[in-house]
């Protein structure tokens, strides 16, 4: 289910372990996703305070319904060779490099 061109809701009855956002920016492979019913990737509505770093990337976020555990392969896309970027994650408070 698109919601607006800025997500997608993916109702999980198949168990998969592969999502993707609409553009395909954002691609995870997790198998621990398998246990959830539903999965949500959209583009973050904003950003931090304070932001230091220049953003090369949109910044997406994944929902579930319950907490999620364990490893997987995030893959992101860009238009441009990122090689030396830096991946962040926000940890609930601040954005800590991963």
């Amino acid at each position: 289910m698109r919601l607006n061109n800025i997500g997608s809701m993916l109702v999980n009855t198949k168990k998969e372990t592969q999502f993707s956002s609409n553009d395909a920016f954002f691609q995870i492979d997790a198998k621990p996703l398998a246990t959830q019913p539903v999965v949500v990737i959209y583009n973050t509505p904003g950003y931090p305070q304070n932001q230091v770093e220049q953003l090369f990337l949109e910044a997406y976020t994944l929902n579930t319904i319950s907490p999620v555990a364990g490893t997987g392969t995030l893959t992101m896309r860009a238009k441009e060779d990122l090689s030396n970027a830096i991946i962040a994650g926000w940890n609930g408070q601040k954005l800590e490099r991963v």
